[in-house]
């Protein structure tokens, strides 16, 4: 089967996207391309046909929501695979344009996009909770052609459920290969470890407020 997926937003290398769901199709023995616009070079890797577009930089960034799909899309159309899996809100578009033509095609919905938007700075405040609901209806009347819905957590699940869409939950937990142990891990002091985004949007507030109760640094 042939495999494709797509993202505008994500780079060539994306953990979840590259090494957790494009390369473990390839070693299942699937044909598997990814389309992104990290600007690197388009190449083979670990049995992956990564297709490179360039970066939108001089663009607006309503422009590149606009501009971005319809060249991911004439891309895609090229490519002429069987399954389409997409991993940006932008390209719920693409998404339903490839389910008209047949081709079947699943949402990685990495955010509850909704309650994201209410936090989005270049949005003006006054305008979030009015594109939060225009988003959430136009995304509701795209994902119910789709023929499955992944995403990363139970509560994003449930919202896709109620709509009636296939929903499977692909956790975003570290791969067995990157943990290391160590014989001292019984005696050593209680540790927190935070990995991703260092924004307040993802907690470092609260991770700031865990460390001044316990006195260590983070």
């Amino acid at each position: 089967m042939k495999v494709c997926h797509l993202t505008t937003l994500h780079s060539s290398t994306d953990t979840r996207i590259f090494i957790k769901e494009c390369v473990t199709l390839a070693r299942a023995g699937h044909g598997v391309s990814l389309i992104c616009m990290d600007g690197s070079t388009s190449r083979i890797d670990r049995g992956v046909h990564i297709v490179s577009l360039p970066r939108l930089e001089s663009s607006g960034r309503i422009a590149k929501m606009r501009r971005a799909p319809k060249l991911l899309l004439a891309k895609a159309l090229e490519i002429d695979a069987d399954v389409y899996h997409f991993h940006d809100p932008e390209l719920l578009s693409v998404g339903v344009d490839l389910k008209k033509r047949g081709k079947i095609v699943i949402y990685d919905s990495h955010e509850d996009v909704p309650q994201q938007i209410l936090t989005k700075p270049w949005i003006p405040r006054y305008m979030r909770k009015l594109v939060s609901l225009i988003y959430s209806r136009v995304e509701e009347r795209a994902v119910s052609a789709f023929d499955c819905i992944i995403t990363v957590n139970e509560p994003i699940a449930k919202r896709f459920r109620a709509l009636g869409v296939p929903v499977v939950i692909l956790y975003n937990y570290p791969l067995l290969d990157d943990i290391g142990y160590a014989d001292t891990y019984i005696d050593r002091s209680p540790l927190i470890c935070y990995v991703g985004n260092i924004t307040k949007l993802r907690g470092v507030d609260r991770l700031a407020e865990v460390a001044k109760l316990t006195g260590d640094p983070l």
